[in-house]
């Protein structure tokens, strides 16, 4: 219902549909999280609660809060096998106490038939494009690096549909010679990539993978990509390759 979904963008955090699953589960031999909004409290119930179910999860994203309730509720031993994918990520959690034999990097990956070249859609000159969802991306900075350029920036500042992002709104002075991009669909994504000179990512130093599938997709499409440099981002743009 409408309270659960607004709590759970709130504490950005699936509570209840964790404990739906923490109900099901005994009926099978391994859970798979998909990521931290499901994987950290069914930790917490598996802490309260121990059964003999394999439990793998995965984590996407990052941030202060989630380090702090991983570390002082002590999730980490109930975990049998966690995914990350970043070598950055994975150091970060051994640090923090994971235990290094349970700690995998899978690297992200896109589907490199849909994302590829065009027939019939060239890059506009001076048309720029950069895209992802504002907590993870320093528009203001880039903004202000194009500001007065002879060229065009058009900003996609938002995730997947899934990502549920609390604020999905640009704030920053926008420049004259940069426009925003409603929502696009997958087909109008494509086009997006496929029309621009090249992308850039102006991604925050972060220690999870903000940006790589933007990153991969971009690539698949053979449009060069100009990131932030970023920890997280680094498995995925390496420097000269």
């Amino acid at each position: 219902g409408s309270l659960f979904r607004r709590v759970e963008r709130e504490i950005r955090s699936d509570i209840y549909l964790t404990a739906i699953s923490w109900r099901k589960s005994r009926a099978y031999s391994t859970v798979f999280t998909w990521s931290e909004r499901a994987g950290i409290p069914f930790s917490g119930f598996r802490r309260l609660l121990p059964s003999n179910v394999r439990f793998v999860t995965m984590f996407q994203s990052w941030s202060k809060r989630q380090e702090v309730t991983l570390t002082r509720l002590g999730l980490f031993p109930v975990m049998d096998a966690i995914i990350v994918h970043c070598e950055s990520m994975k150091r970060n959690l051994i640090k923090l106490g994971a235990p290094a034999e349970k700690t995998h990097v899978i690297h992200y990956s896109i589907d490199q038939e849909f994302f590829s070249p065009q027939a019939g859609l060239t890059p506009e000159p001076g048309r720029i494009v950069s895209l992802g969802e504002t907590r993870s991306r320093d528009y203001a900075s880039l903004f202000q690096a194009i500001d007065g350029l002879p060229v065009r920036l058009e900003v996609a500042g938002y995730g997947h549909w899934y990502a549920r992002e609390k604020n999905n709104t640009l704030k920053e002075k926008i420049p004259a010679n940069v426009s925003i991009s409603r929502r696009l669909t997958h087909l109008e994504l494509r086009d997006f990539y496929a029309r621009s000179a090249f992308v850039v990512l102006p991604v925050q130093d972060l220690v999870y993978s903000a940006g790589a599938t933007a990153a991969l997709e971009a690539g698949s499409m053979a449009r060069a990509v100009i990131a932030f440099h970023s920890q997280g981002i680094a498995d995925y743009i390496i420097d000269g390759e």
